[in-house]
C-alpha cells in the first residue's frame, strides 16, 4: 500500500494531505481530516498536532528519531522546555519542512500565529523555544495594520513600559502605536534570540508580514517562506524518514 494521510492540526487551524508515496493526490479540509480514523491502518496516518500527545524536550532533533505509535495514527510528538515554559505542537511540522527545504540551515524560525513559537536552530536541533501571544493580544484590542515605528522603538528599547505605552495609545486612538508598543515589546523579549542572526518567518498573511517587516527595521536577515508550503513539505519529510513513501 502507497496510500497514506498526513494530518496539521492546532488550535487555529486543521488540515491534511492524501498522498500515494511522495505524491500528493489531494488536499483535505478540516471535515475531512475528521473522517480519517478507520480510512486507513493507524500505520498509514500520520497526525502532528494530537492533544495529549507527549512532547520531546529540547534539545532535540527537528526531524525526530522516532514518532508515537496511537491507536488510530502515527504521532508528530511537540516540542517542551521547562524554563521558560513553552511548548510548540504541530508548528514543529513547519520547521520540519522548511530545514527539508534549506538543510544545515542555522536561525530562528519564527512561526507567527494565535501564539507566535521562536525555534532556536543549529546543526538540525532545536536548542531553545520562546512564545508570546502579540497576536492574540492584537486581536482583543481590535488592532490592524502595521506597526507605528516609533511605538516598537520605545518598547523595544524600555519593555517595561508596554503597560503605559499601550495606555497611551488607547487615549491617541491610532491602533498602530498599540501595535508597535506590543511588537516592540516582544522583539525585546526575544533579543538575544534574533540579535546576530538570521530568521525564517513562517507564513503569507497579516502576522507573518509583521514580523518580517519588524525584525527587517532591526536589520536582521529575514527571509518569508509559505507556512503551508513547509507543513506539507514537512510531511513528506517525515514519510520519507519513517517509511510512508514506499
Amino acid at each position: 500500500m502507497t496510500e497514506w494521510i498526513g494530518i496539521r492540526a492546532t488550535g487555529e487551524s486543521v488540515t491534511g494531505w492524501r498522498f500515494d508515496g511522495r505524491t500528493r493526490v489531494e488536499t483535505l479540509d478540516a471535515a475531512a481530516c475528521r473522517d480519517v480514523p478507520g480510512r486507513l491502518p493507524p500505520d498509514r496516518v500520520l497526525v502532528a498536532g494530537a492533544d495529549g500527545a507527549p512532547p520531546e524536550p529540547v534539545p532535540a532533533r527537528i526531524l525526530p528519531e522516532q514518532l508515537l505509535t496511537g491507536p488510530q495514527a502515527l504521532v508528530l510528538p511537540g516540542l517542551s522546555q521547562d524554563k521558560p515554559l513553552h511548548r510548540v505542537g504541530a508548528e514543529r511540522l513547519d520547521a520540519i519542512g522548511f530545514l527539508a527545504m534549506n538543510p544545515n540551515w542555522d536561525g530562528v524560525i519564527c512561526l507567527p500565529g494565535d501564539v507566535t513559537h521562536w525555534i532556536e536552530v543549529s546543526a538540525n536541533e532545536a536548542l531553545y523555544l520562546h512564545g508570546s501571544l502579540t497576536l492574540r493580544l492584537a486581536g482583543l484590542l481590535s488592532l490592524d495594520g502595521a506597526p507605528d515605528p516609533d511605538a516598537m522603538s520605545e518598547t523595544l528599547s524600555r519593555p517595561e513600559r508596554l503597560s503605559a505605552a499601550l495606555r497611551s495609545a488607547e487615549v491617541a486612538r491610532p491602533p498602530a502605536v498599540a501595535t508597535g508598543a506590543l511588537m516592540g515589546a516582544e522583539l525585546a523579549a526575544a533579543k538575544a534570540l534574533w540579535l546576530g542572526r538570521q530568521v525564517a518567518v513562517m507564513g503569507t498573511g497579516k502576522g507573518a508580514a509583521l514580523y518580517r517587516d519588524a525584525l527587517a527595521r532591526q536589520g536582521v536577515p529575514v527571509v518569508q517562506a509559505d507556512g503551508g508550503r513547509m507543513a506539507e513539505k514537512g510531511m513528506l519529510a517525515l514519510g520519507d524518514r519513517f517509511g510512508l513513501t514506499g
